[in-house]
């Protein structure tokens, strides 16, 4: 099943915008059942390894509700582009994201090569921002 029609020359892919959009929905809903199963308070009890487990849960729970903020962010952003028409273009040179990069990724919005290019950018200033 084709997602990105063969365009004529000069022009963009047609996106099947429906089905992407139903992907998208469905990892934003993954996301957010994360969201809603947050650990229980942290026991008062006098085993500190009680303790110490409850609390890496916690830290463990809170690292996982970061990324799935982070990724709901970046499922936003790709039904953002559906509606306006832009998704499968990669913002920084504005070519078609391939299709199968677009089935790996969902959310992608830069070419591999403008990514990769981003990513050794960021490496060399210190930040590690994939978005």
């Amino acid at each position: 099943m084709a997602d990105v029609g063969q365009p004529a020359a000069g022009s963009r892919p047609r996106v099947n915008s429906g089905r992407w959009q139903r992907q998208l929905q469905l990892l934003r809903q993954e996301r957010q059942c994360t969201m809603d199963g947050a650990p229980a308070a942290l026991p008062s009890g006098p085993d500190p390894l009680e303790v110490a487990q409850a609390r890496t849960d916690e830290l463990l729970w809170f690292a996982a509700a970061a990324r799935d903020r982070t990724r709901r962010f970046q499922v936003d952003a790709a039904l953002h582009q559906l509606t306006q028409g832009q998704y499968g273009l990669c913002l920084e040179c504005g070519d078609p994201i391939p299709p199968a990069r677009l089935q790996a990724c969902p959310c992608a919005v830069r070419c591999r090569p403008c990514q990769e290019r981003r990513e050794e950018r960021a490496k060399a200033t210190g930040r590690s921002r994939r978005f």
